[in-house]
């Protein structure tokens, strides 16, 4: 790195201890409001938080406890103790469940087994003492539980007498050729279907590998024994799969979402547009679909009473996180339910105050309802800001929920009878939460929990919003800076444009880690929304599918040359490029369109050849909808030379040949959304004309998350930046 007077770290020392603190900064997971029932006392907040554990190389979860006082009218809560429940770190609980009363919890714990992977326990404990404790594994009647966040769900039922949860249906029993007829170390094989054992099981994808056909099951806490789990699995229909299941009010059947099997599965992770419906299964065996065709559907909640049934739901198809409405049904104990209503409508303009529902696996907590049974929360992008809102489904009135000035963005957690807990966010600290009562149709949140101290002084680095237009679309769009203030005359700071991936998705106000860790080695850092982001509106959301590589590039461009006319301290002469997927996409696209602009490249898994990703991705369908080529049809596959040659041209590979910037490339070889062959080719393509390259591959998925691969990546591109940029 050329020399300057900015705080550039320059030793490798110095590069892993920065990592190694700023990565002890914890986040909020989930949370809960513990109450007994009509209990009116003091209350328990439970907060499930993450942190990344460098010298495991692995994510550790803990749960944290803070008891407040009364609430009254007139006076503020009052924190009374907090304490960590530093035994719950050494715990892999995947998923957890409270009664209603919180007289019972249940949960999912991974812990060592016979194989590679891991044996599943469920542990029901009372207040006392442990009740039950089944190895799952064990267990003949399905596969394993789904703890992930599509298709999980994990319940107490009205009584406390039963759980529901989802779980892989259990495998036919398949034995070799070789093997019929005789006794193997399985057992005897009379039982099983003679076959090949190398049949191909299709599945959801991206770290969804081993989902294939998820089932409900109930297990039966008053039929159950101490070594053995009363389990029946619910009847279902054979072609779909199914998850986020939860109880009906009277706990006669189970109300959840399924998808459609057929004619493919595609993936479902990041992608909350596939076809499926929100379904009732009574529990002697009837099926009632809920929804209405050609929809994709996600997040069923009951209210309080029973009455009423809300989801999110928007067309199946399209962008793969596409705008929502929220859809409404009235509920009764007779099963004659009213047609679907619509709460809130798809949002076409960005008018800063709310911009449409788009965070569908996070917008409703569990407990999303107030007491009253009209209002509930929901949380969602607006801009470059994460927003909670109220709604009263009655009058279909939304207002944000206002916050003290501690934050500038929140997420609700829980709502218990009046009352809402939230985390609250920002760009220049760690998660804190926030308290709220509902006073009519409108919340103001103060926080009741700060924020972590931090382990390094961040106090001279500022983040600044740019408003931005686009040059091709002419909407809206924005980018944050983070930058030195403490800059001296004369100074100059290199900078990095970061665009996102997605493409639909968007930077918001969250503690970002990669943007702190390198603004701490001395670098601006530049994340751009560019259009076709969450939280500008549906029709800036589409502006982006047919001009992939045009305008989004465009965009992200401009936002870099406005932050350098804007602030004189970054030097224009300095100028790299980071991003991952569609963001790895865009900086490959930039650094072949703009050779001379941009000196440096990191990237993660990019889209460098659409024509070459059609054709063994999990989501096929982005490579034809985000090129203009329209929806994806297995069944009357659309793939000519034609259309190979519009994703080529589309793609940074058409502009290979124009590189000159030393270009690091991080591969995930277990990536189906972005198949490592795509980083190869990029690699081998620069590596052949002469451009400086490295390749790092990594035994790991699209994210590249695991904390061993995360760390290495991040210290591996400051450590490129520093020697290129």
């Amino acid at each position: 790195m050329k020399k300057s007077g900015i705080r550039v770290i320059e030793n490798m020392e110095k590069l892993v201890k920065t990592y190694s603190l700023i990565s002890k900064v914890p986040s909020i997971k989930n949370g809960r409001i513990l109450r007994e029932k009509n209990e009116s006392g003091p209350f328990l907040l439970s907060l499930t938080c993450s942190q990344r554990n460098v010298m495991l190389k692995e994510y550790v979860s803990f749960k944290k406890f803070s008891l407040f006082s009364v609430i009254t009218e007139n006076e503020d809560l009052k924190l009374l103790t907090s304490f960590l429940d530093q035994g719950s770190a050494t715990k892999q609980e995947v998923a957890s469940a409270y009664s209603e009363s919180c007289d019972l919890y249940a949960s999912v714990v991974e812990r060592p087994g016979k194989n590679q992977e891991n044996d599943q326990w469920l542990e029901v404990w009372d207040k006392e003492k442990v009740k039950f404790s089944w190895n799952m594994s064990d267990e003949k009647v399905h596969g394993r539980i789904r703890t992930d966040g599509m298709f999980s769900g994990f319940h107490f039922s009205p009584d406390e007498t039963k759980l529901v949860y989802t779980a892989e249906k259990k495998p036919e029993k398949i034995v070799h050729f070789t093997d019929f007829g005789r006794e193997t170390e399985n057992g005897c094989t009379s039982d099983a279907r003679t076959d090949s054992t190398f049949e191909y099981t299709e599945t959801w994808g991206e770290q969804l590998t081993g989902v294939s056909t998820p089932l409900v099951f109930i297990l039966d806490l008053k039929k159950s024994v101490f070594n053995k789990p009363s389990i029946t699995p619910l009847t279902l229909p054979e072609n779909m799969s199914f998850g986020q299941p939860s109880w009906s009010p009277d706990g006669s059947g189970i109300i959840g979402v399924s998808w459609l099997n057929l004619p493919k599965r595609l993936g479902l992770i990041y992608c909350p547009n596939r076809q499926g419906y929100i379904f009732h299964a009574s529990l002697d065996g009837k099926f009632t679909k809920l929804s209405e065709d050609g929809c994709a559907v996600f997040s069923p909640r009951i209210s309080p009473d029973g009455k009423k049934l809300v989801w999110l739901e928007t067309k199946s198809g399209g962008p793969h996180h596409p705008t929502q409405r929220l859809m409404m049904i009235d509920w009764n104990i007779d099963f004659q339910l009213s047609a679907p209503q619509c709460i809130i409508d798809i949002v076409e303009e960005d008018n800063g105050i709310f911009n449409g529902i788009y965070n569908t696996d996070r917008a409703l907590p569990v407990r999303c309802w107030f007491n009253d049974n009209k209002h509930l929360v929901f949380s969602t992008e607006c801009r470059s800001s994460m927003k909670s809102y109220v709604v009263n489904v009655e009058t279909k009135t939304i207002n944000q929920i206002q916050t003290d000035g501690s934050v500038t963005g929140c997420s609700a957690l829980d709502i218990y009878d009046n009352t809402v807990v939230l985390t609250g966010h920002s760009r220049t600290a760690p998660d804190s939460v926030l308290f709220g009562c509902l006073d009519k149709d409108k919340i103001y949140a103060k926080e009741i929990l700060p924020p972590l101290e931090l382990p390094i002084d961040f106090s001279h680095i500022r983040t600044t919003v740019f408003r931005l237009e686009s040059r091709d679309s002419r909407l809206p769009y924005e980018a944050v800076l983070y930058h030195d203030m403490t800059v001296e005359d004369g100074e100059k700071q290199p900078l990095i444009v970061n665009p996102h991936g997605g493409p639909h998705s968007s930077f918001t106000d969250s503690f970002n880690v990669m943007a702190y860790y390198c603004s701490l080695l001395g670098y601006a850092i530049l994340q751009v929304n560019f259009c076709g982001s969450t939280g500008f509106g549906n029709r800036n959301l589409l502006s982006l599918p047919g001009n992939c590589g045009i305008n989004d590039v465009n965009d992200v461009h401009t936002a870099a040359i406005h932050a350098l006319n804007e602030i004189p301290s970054l030097d224009p002469n300095r100028v790299g490029l980071q991003g991952g997927s569609h963001g790895g996409f865009l900086v490959t696209h930039l650094s072949g369109q703009f050779p001379d602009f941009y000196k440096a490249v990191c990237t993660r898994n990019p889209v460098v050849n659409i024509a070459t990703m059609a054709t063994i991705s999990d989501i096929q369908d982005w490579c034809f909808f985000e090129t203009g080529i329209g929806e994806y049809n297995f069944a009357n596959s659309s793939y000519t030379q034609e259309v190979a040659q519009k994703m080529f041209s589309a793609s940074p590979i058409a502009h290979a040949h124009k590189v000159k910037a030393p270009t690091l490339i991080a591969i995930g070889e277990k990536d189906l959304r972005v198949p490592a062959s795509q980083g190869r080719e990029w690699y081998y393509s620069l590596k052949s004309r002469g451009v400086k390259t490295k390749l790092l591959s990594y035994d790991d998925c699209h994210p590249i998350s695991k904390v061993g691969n995360e760390m290495d990546y991040m210290i591996s591109m400051a450590n490129w930046f520093q020697e290129n940029l």
